[in-house]
């Protein structure tokens, strides 16, 4: 039997829940079904997506190759955030799919992207903006808007682009453009750091993983990921080789005492400390020896920082989290006398602007001008 993608009727939008969509839709085994569809449609048909459905059109975007090596393709956590965008999107234009039919002159059945035009994708954005599907029941953060909004423009190019809607409705998306002063603050000192860490330390577990976190810079997904035979003893030092954003490959550095808490870690639960090419361990595993979820490791992290209590919490402006402490790092390494290049480069990041915002108001305090007054001016 072909393994076709599960025809999701326009009647029955309403009766599914999004995640069982977007569960169907990231499914990476209707991907050569939907390539032959396009292939046949191609031979028969002027336009290769004349016989697709909009669900179709959403897969076939999520999981179109866009380069010759398999590895620069959407990952799986990339497919699954797209998904859940333009799901939302598609459920929100099926909500008034009566409104378009009286609105849109020459509508056409059994496709509701077909008959959108660009004033509904700025009533669209315009909603979205506003309505309370934040936290808390409040309207998204504008850092929330703007990933949205890529997405949705990027999937509008491609309907355009494709010929499966003739309006170039991505024109129709306002800019969403991000200050920095739209963006949380996340510093934390070395002091603050140091008390969260110093409250879990008659606990080897909590202690290894907040002491990882905070030495090495890592991102949450990398530690998650890491495995124990990447990690190797060369010439009195040690190294952790990870693939970190991008697939990009870096080296971490372990300061020897976080070897040591590491290796309590990994003793309490019962995995070998013996370095090894061939051990394919998770760097720090679940009290089951399996690695961690990523997203379940940051929201743990999260909860760790939270119940410490420690009295400075309650003057941030947002949650402690596991990122927060790669934030940490890139300030710590600045006031021990790194250059803002070689921050980059350790962290990973691409692109220097990316350093700038993390560290943007750490720089701003240190360079104000009243610092250079005595304190005793008047």
């Amino acid at each position: 039997m072909e393994n076709r993608l599960p025809q999701i009727k326009m009647n029955d939008m309403e009766k599914i829940a999004p995640k069982g969509i977007v569960t169907h839709l990231i499914d990476p085994s209707y991907r050569e079904n939907m390539e032959l569809k396009k292939y046949e449609t191609e031979q028969f048909c002027d336009e290769p997506f004349a016989q697709f459905t909009d669900m179709e059109m959403i897969y076939y975007f999520l999981h179109q190759e866009r380069d010759i090596k398999e590895e620069k393709n959407r990952r799986e956590k990339t497919k699954k955030e797209y998904a859940s965008t333009l799901v939302s999107f598609y459920k929100q234009l099926h909500t008034y799919e009566e409104t378009l039919k009286n609105d849109v002159p020459d509508y056409q059945e059994g496709s509701i992207l077909k008959n959108i035009r660009p004033r509904h994708v700025k009533e669209y954005q315009k909603w979205l903006s506003t309505a309370p599907l934040g936290r808390n029941g409040q309207p998204y953060k504008i850092t929330t808007i703007a990933k949205k909004t890529i997405i949705l423009k990027s999937f509008l190019q491609f309907l355009h682009k494709s010929g499966y809607c003739t309006h170039r409705l991505q024109d129709a998306l306002l800019s969403a453009s991000i200050r920095r002063d739209d963006l949380p603050n996340r510093d934390l000192s070395y002091n603050e750091t140091q008390q969260i860490i110093d409250h879990y330390k008659e606990h080897p577990i909590n202690y290894t993983l907040l002491l990882l976190l905070a030495t090495t810079g890592m991102r949450v997904q990398e530690l998650a990921t890491a495995k124990w035979k990447d990690l190797k003893y060369e010439n009195g030092e040690y190294w952790l080789h990870i693939i970190g954003k991008g697939r990009k490959e870096r080296d971490i550095y372990l300061f020897g005492y976080v070897f040591e808490a590491l290796c309590t870690f990994r003793k309490i639960r019962g995995l070998s400390t013996t370095l090894s090419a061939q051990d394919e361990s998770p760097l720090v595993t679940t009290y089951t020896n399996k690695a961690y979820n990523y997203t379940y490791l940051s929201h743990y992290v999260s909860k760790l920082v939270r119940r410490t209590n420690l009295s400075f919490l309650q003057y941030h402006d947002t949650n402690v989290t596991a990122h927060t402490f790669r934030h940490f790092y890139a300030i710590h390494s600045l006031e021990k006398g790194a250059d803002l290049f070689r921050v980059q480069q350790t962290l990973g990041h691409e692109s220097s602007k990316t350093t700038e915002i993390y560290v943007d108001r750490y720089l701003k305090k240190k360079n104000n001008a009243s610092l250079l007054w005595k304190q005793d001016e008047f």
